[in-house]
């Protein structure tokens, strides 16, 4: 079969969770026999590439993005540039006479979905957020409110996400802000409306399927699967060791968190634990890698000697980071769809205190490789860290039990299998679309 997936960042561009996801997918379908596009713009980097096996295929793209930055939301996130980027993906498509193409994020749905409809061949779309669900993304992403609903609410969802982000902006900040925030809800509007017309929707976890249909996204229940992503591939950066600089006590219990130091992530929360938990532990050392945000802020109060601040750092350092850990904090208050940092965790046999919502229920086995707290709560989240450094054994036990649960949960022959069944279905049916 020969299988498009388009993604709108793709190495050496912004390599992220969805980026490392798709890769590992387009690899292993290549093992299997089939042929794979990579298609993404082209941010300034050759137009084609063959990365063991896959073709990455850049199509135009009107502005240059350095490695590691993102490009402005006005350029992928309009009318004009959805239209132009649909004939590209369509044109490259064509020429590998793909079979079906499979949209890996948000920024491409609408394009896909054109190129699709014009070459008239099924179209997939894999869901790995709350962005197709609800245009700020407030409520499902920092409130705490479980019976709040998207569809309905912008106006409730834009007055809570400018009174957290940008309380003290001034008018002459707030209008153009609202506005943004008019069109990034008529861009979700009309991609809402397209992906009731694609062959099928992949949710990356029960739980982000559930938060959808609880929010009221309306498609057809025959055409939504789950699909897990295919953890990622570890044994590369093995040989990677600790940079002196981070100063890591040699038997200092390390508790670790990865990703951005974002409210939705929960950081702020963490940062309440720590004094919590360096009470009874006063030896450990906490350890934060992601870039940091305006909104949390590490307090002044936690002695220097129990944490640092890393930044955003390469995937090979986190991969050392990991080694050295003895658990992984997940502490994030949004419903996160599959955490890749929880998947890299359990590939290096690190336990994971973790929030019970979203898709972190599906990595961790209460008891097994990990706990689940209250999202939100400080003490029991300090409390579970605490439990875990009480008992060495248990972390023992724990780490076994991490690589068990991604083999057997998290097969990548799974997940390919998986994925070709819906594949195959979709070329099966009659396109959704027609020929121009």
């Amino acid at each position: 079969m020969r299988i498009g997936l388009v993604i709108d960042y793709f190495k050496p561009h912004s390599v992220g969770g969805a980026e490392r996801s798709t890769r590992e997918l387009a690899l292993a379908l290549v093992k299997r026999g089939h042929e794979v596009a990579i298609l993404t713009p082209n941010y300034g980097a050759p137009p084609e590439e063959d990365d063991q096996g896959a073709r990455i295929c850049r199509y135009w793209f009107p502005r240059r993005v350095e490695p590691g930055r993102m490009a402005s939301a006005f350029w992928i996130k309009n009318p004009l540039y959805y239209a132009i980027a649909g004939r590209a993906i369509a044109r490259t498509a064509r020429r590998f006479e793909i079979e079906v193409l499979h949209a890996q994020n948000t920024f491409v749905q609408v394009p896909s979905y054109l190129a699709a409809r014009r070459l008239r061949v099924p179209c997939i779309a894999t869901l790995r957020d709350l962005n197709s669900l609800c245009s700020v993304g407030y409520l499902c992403g920092v409130g705490y409110d479980r019976d709040h609903q998207c569809a309905g609410s912008f106006r409730r969802c834009a007055r809570e996400f400018v009174a957290r982000y940008y309380p003290h902006a001034g008018l002459a900040f707030r209008l153009p802000l609202w506005a943004d925030l008019l069109l990034k809800h008529a861009d979700l509007l009309w991609r809402q409306r397209l992906l009731r017309r694609y062959s099928r929707i992949v949710f990356v976890s029960h739980g982000l399927k559930e938060e959808y249909l609880r929010h009221g996204f309306s498609v057809r229940p025959d055409r939504l699967d789950v699909v897990y992503n295919i953890p990622p591939d570890v044994s590369a950066s093995a040989d990677v060791g600790l940079p002196p600089e981070w100063d890591l006590p040699p038997a200092a219990p390390v508790v670790s968190f990865v990703g951005k130091l974002s409210l939705g992530k929960g950081a702020h929360v963490l940062f309440e634990a720590i004094p919590r938990v360096i009470e009874r532990h006063p030896e450990a050392v906490f350890v934060f890698a992601g870039r940091p945000t305006v909104q949390v802020e590490a307090p002044p109060a936690i002695p220097a000697r129990n944490i640092r601040l890393l930044g955003r750092i390469p995937t090979e350092q986190v991969h050392a980071l990991l080694r050295r850990s003895s658990l992984l904090v997940f502490p994030s208050v949004s419903p996160d769809a599959l955490s890749s940092a929880v998947l890299e965790a359990l590939a290096f046999g690190v336990p994971v205190v973790g929030t019970n919502r979203g898709g972190t229920p599906e990595q961790i086995v209460e008891g097994k490789n990990g706990l689940l707290v209250e999202p939100g709560d400080p003490v029991a989240l300090a409390e579970g860290v605490v439990a875990l450094l009480n008992d060495p054994e248990a972390l023992k036990r724990m780490s076994e039990h991490c690589r068990t649960l991604l083999q057997e949960r998290f097969d990548p022959g799974k997940v390919v299998e998986q994925m070709l069944a819906i594949y195959r279905s979709a070329v099966a049916e009659k396109p959704r679309g027609r020929r121009q």
